[in-house]
């Protein structure tokens, strides 16, 4: 990204009260996340197994209670996502 470039997305990213950070990659098989706003790298732990099984079971059933062919409806997905909230937002939001 150019710095024009960067400046609108940093700018795009405050406006809706989030961190505006970078991914690019400055080599083969290595990624850099950089914070636009303090200038530096971050990084972050892998996901593990667990957490991505469990994304996955969440988006399956989100997915299905949305699916009028399985029985799913878009009150029924709402309902979900309402009742069980503090699970659902942990992986997709």
């Amino acid at each position: 990204m150019d710095e024009d470039e960067q400046f609108i997305f940093k700018f795009h990213a405050e406006d809706h009260g989030a961190i505006p950070i970078y991914l690019y990659v400055p080599e083969r098989g290595k990624r850099v996340w950089f914070d636009l706003l303090n200038r530096k790298a971050i990084e972050f732990e892998p996901f593990t197994k667990q957490w991505s099984e469990r994304r996955s079971r969440i988006k399956k059933t989100l997915s299905d209670l949305k699916n009028p062919k399985k029985g799913g409806s878009r009150k029924k997905w709402k309902e979900y996502v309402i009742d069980n909230w503090h699970e659902v937002k942990t992986f997709i939001c």
